[in-house]
């Protein structure tokens, strides 16, 4: 665990910058998942995100995802995705993603890499964007109570000019809850910070979410 916590701050030492002006957030994220084991090799994710500024003020986002997973051995699976994204003042966006994702187990602690290409192109307007992005995660379930306590770190790295450079780091913690086998509930906390930027946000947002899971009659095990 302790190497574990040594790599996430090695991680972050690149992105460490300077800005001329900061700008601070506050913000809640609204999830809604559903999940479906579609067979032993393949799920699907469609999820439903609702973004309020101010924690629960005024609407600020709605994300609509729908991503296909496959595992290509016991510990990587390569995932693909599609967003379709709505802001404030009637901006909209399309975003295809592409990902790698590897996990293991250290001394009952679930560990997790994902490295994904972004591409986001707005709709009706000349704006797009392309991003990689790296995270690494751990976790650990208590069984006795069927609580799942996780923190990660993750950063974007942005390709377009004239960044061209690391653009964003999040940090986050959270608290997963199995209610049924079906059933899941999650409340975490993120730090967001813009990076070598002249204008540079901080956000810090509230995630609460519910995910639904279910298996198709092909899943054999």
């Amino acid at each position: 665990m302790r190497f574990y916590l040594t790599s996430i701050a090695l991680l972050l030492i690149p992105l460490t910058t300077f800005s001329q002006e900061i700008v601070h957030l506050n913000a809640s994220w609204i999830n809604l998942d559903l999940e479906m084991k579609w067979s032993d090799r393949i799920d699907l994710e469609l999820s439903q995100s609702t973004r309020f500024n101010d924690f629960y003020g005024t609407f600020e986002a709605s994300n609509t995802t729908f991503k296909v997973a496959y595992e290509l051995t016991g510990w990587l699976k390569a995932i693909g995705g599609y967003r379709y994204s709505y802001r404030k003042k009637s901006r909209k966006f399309n975003r295809y993603q592409l990902a790698l994702q590897a996990g293991t187990k250290w001394n009952k602690i679930k560990m997790s890499w994902r490295t994904r290409f972004e591409y986001r192109k707005a709709i009706s307007r000349d704006n797009q964007t392309t991003r990689l992005r790296n995270k690494i995660s751990a976790g650990y379930k208590i069984k006795s109570i069927d609580l799942e306590p996780k923190i990660f770190a993750e950063y974007w790295y942005t390709f377009d000019e004239p960044l061209r450079n690391f653009s964003k780091y999040r940090m986050g913690i959270s608290l997963d809850k199995e209610i049924t086998d079906r059933l899941d509930t999650k409340i975490g906390f993120n730090f967001d910070s813009d990076l070598n930027q002249d204008e540079q946000e901080r956000e810090s947002i509230v995630l609460i979410g519910v995910t639904y899971k279910f298996k198709s009659k092909k899943v054999t095990n």
